[in-house]
């Protein structure tokens, strides 16, 4: 009876078997990523456990999957965090430590080097007051010493310098080496993750294993230049990303991609609900009402939310990016964006960010020079973007450099549904311009039960630069929003009016070296004994 029960339990024992995870690609989000590992296991009969330990503390523990299952059924997936505060010290800590005692031993040789040499030094200084006070001392003797002394403090000074040099040396590389060993020290007592499976197999097999899951703390985001050579030649349009990570993990040598996407977004199918319409009801009925409404809003958020979900089942299409990055290949699925990276990268956790370029080409633009003078007397250069919308972009900053300057940082909305794109590509000094009232001795009036106000300015612009030039000039008529307040006799030679805004826009061409003047004025009635916001 024994024997027999023995054999009938020794299919179900688990036999724990420890192995090592290696990341082999790696899906980076906008927030989080999913880690693609392998690992070599041989496994018996029946149920086995396999182990795999030191992983990401940041891993979402209801993500882990497993693949490469040959005659093989998953019983049970754990994902646990662990605490190595009982770590055994490493090769690699024991050896670093045994560096800096041998360091520490060259700094005691070479201490003693220096006591000794200096302890010389203070002998050989007390012998010379000795001898020059020698009565009996010849000039010759007197010489001779000093020569010595000279030489010899020579000497001194020059191999104490060595010394404390390669004293300070070791000093250097004794730091060094202690952080080194503060980081694998640190290492020690941190958290770290442990996914535990317990597999059952039809028959004894060895197999790779394919485990994929989710992490939090990294993730990618967009950043760009814009570089101008000159208003002739188009604009240089770099799109990077910054891909950074904190899972505790470092990566080695990945396939990198890229998403858009969200893991996280909920997958379940919405639930429709009925439409209900309904007369007014006292207070003590609308419980009712309400809490159909909000059913209602929370099926259409539901709906809203598959719309980013359905993306992931979209026909795939594929584009070879055909620009200065042609080997990244950029994949459209409807609202996701990916980009798979041509070659292998490391990203180290708790580093600086990976800066990967993902496309590099030349758009046309269309640059101009503005001046609002009411505003501000400089003159800007800005440049518009045409069709920008089709370079798949996301929001984010964009740094801009005009003639080899930095200029400084903008946003690019990429969800702005406009056609044109302007950025400003900073001051240009060469440019002079003036704005001045010119009638202020005759600019009140009355008449009757009103006041009358005259305006007149005059705007004066100068071309210092080598080149002709058109700017765009803007300024404004005022706009009554008082019946009482009447605005006439608006003059703006050469200007368009957009009369809406009270907007005036001269388009101004102006020869190297010279200047142009633009004039417009405007009438103002209002009661007697009233204030009005005019500018001066």
């Amino acid at each position: 009876m024994k024997k027999f029960l023995i054999l009938l339990l020794i299919p179900c024992l688990v036999l724990a078997n420890e192995k090592e995870l290696n990341t082999k690609k790696v899906t980076v989000y906008l927030s989080g990523a999913q880690i693609t590992a392998q690992a070599q296991v041989s496994l018996n009969e029946g149920n086995n456990e396999i182990i795999f330990n030191n992983l990401s503390p940041n891993i979402n523990a209801k993500s882990v999957q497993v693949k490469g299952l040959n005659q093989v059924s998953v019983n049970s997936i754990q994902f646990d965090v662990t605490f190595l505060q009982q770590q055994k010290i490493s090769a690699e800590l024991e050896d670093l430590k045994k560096q800096i005692q041998v360091l520490k031993d060259q700094i005691s040789l070479k201490e003693s080097s220096i006591s000794g040499l200096e302890a010389e030094e203070t002998v050989m200084i007390q012998n010379k007051k000795l001898n020059s006070n020698e009565a009996n001392s010849s000039l010759a003797q007197l010489k001779s010493y000093s020569a010595y002394y000279r030489q010899r403090s020579e000497e001194i000074n020059n191999e104490l310098y060595q010394l404390k040099k390669e004293r300070d040396e070791f000093q250097k590389e004794i730091g060094k080496l202690q952080r080194e060993i503060n980081k694998l020290e640190g290492n020690n007592r941190k958290s770290r993750g442990q996914i535990k499976l317990v597999l059952n197999s039809e028959i004894s097999q060895s197999t790779s294993l394919e485990i994929t899951y989710l992490v939090n703390d990294a993730g990618w985001n967009p950043t760009y230049e814009l570089r101008a050579k000159n208003t002739k030649s188009p604009i240089d349009f770099l799109y990077q990303a910054n891909i950074y990570q904190n899972t505790g993990d470092d990566w080695k040598d990945v396939d990198l991609t890229l998403s858009t996407a969200d893991p996280t977004q909920r997958g379940q199918k919405p639930k429709l609900l009925p439409y209900y319409l309904n007369l007014y009801r006292p207070a003590t009925d609308r419980y009712s009402a309400n809490k159909q409404s909000m059913d209602a809003e929370t099926a259409l958020n539901s709906q809203t939310e598959e719309v980013t979900v359905t993306a992931y089942g979209g026909t795939l299409e594929n584009k070879q990016v055909n620009r200065a990055v042609s080997q990244i290949q950029k994949i459209e699925q409807l609202s996701v964006m990916s980009f798979k990276l041509p070659k292998k990268y490391s990203v180290k956790s708790n580093d600086e960010p990976l800066k990967v370029k993902l496309d590099q080409q030349d758009l046309e633009a269309e640059f101009e020079y503005y001046v609002a003078p009411v505003l501000d007397p400089t003159a800007y250069l800005t440049a518009t973007l045409k069709d920008w919308q089709s370079l798949d972009m996301l929001p984010g900053e964009a740094s801009i450099y005009f003639e080899d300057t930095y200029i400084g940082v903008v946003f690019i909305d990429a969800n702005s549904s406009a056609d044109e794109f302007l950025i400003s590509l900073g001051s240009d000094q060469n440019i002079a311009v003036e704005r001045k009232q010119v009638n202020k001795m005759k600019s009140k009036s009355f008449f009757r039960n009103n006041q009358i106000v005259e305006k007149e300015f005059e705007i004066n612009i100068r071309n210092n630069k080598n080149t002709s030039l058109e700017i765009k000039l803007e300024d404004r008529l005022p706009i009554s929003q008082n019946s009482d307040i009447k605005v006439s006799d608006e003059t703006y030679e050469g200007a368009e009016l957009e009369k809406e805004t009270g907007i005036l826009t001269w388009m101004i061409q102006l020869d190297p070296k010279a200047n142009k003047k633009q004039k417009f004025s405007y009438k103002v009635t209002y009661p007697k004994g009233e204030r009005v916001n005019l500018e001066r």
